[in-house]
């Protein structure tokens, strides 16, 4: 559903557009515009359609709040989301405490993963893609 990498700007008070790809597979296969936008673990931050952010609240409640992972991952991830709707432009407002948490200033990058996106701020993504090509190098996946 999300696929490419596309890259664009941001402008200064934090709205970046969303690829036409993304809005147009959003309207396709989720009949809603509206995105959830959240941290991720590695630095950047990830969208989510509204289904797919209900599939992961779905999976996330079916594990122990006693655990302490658990309420990090609440924490670090749930605390932090936020929805947003394109406007007419296409662009969404991602809030100064996402901004600041993915380094995004102006240069960014929005990556499709299937299911969800990636925002990173575009020198991060850059050196974590030769991280991962590195991992991947050093004994990648097998199919």
């Amino acid at each position: 559903m999300f696929q490419g990498e596309h890259k664009n700007n941001m402008d200064e008070k934090g709205r970046v557009s969303i690829p036409a790809t993304f809005r147009d597979s959003l309207k396709r296969h989720y009949d809603d515009e509206r995105i959830i936008i959240t941290r991720d673990f590695d630095g950047g931050l990830r969208g989510y359609p509204p289904k797919e952010w209900d599939r992961v609240h779905q999976d996330i409640r079916k594990l122990s709040r006693n655990d302490p992972k658990v309420r990090a991952y609440e924490r670090f991830v749930v605390s932090a989301a936020t929805e947003c709707a394109p406007d007419k432009q296409g662009r969404i407002l991602i809030s100064q405490t996402l901004r600041t948490h993915s380094g995004l200033t102006r240069g960014v990058v929005l990556a499709g993963m299937f299911d969800h996106f990636e925002i990173w701020d575009e020198e991060r993504w850059a050196a974590k893609l030769a991280e991962d090509l590195k991992l991947l190098k050093d004994g990648g996946l097998e199919f």
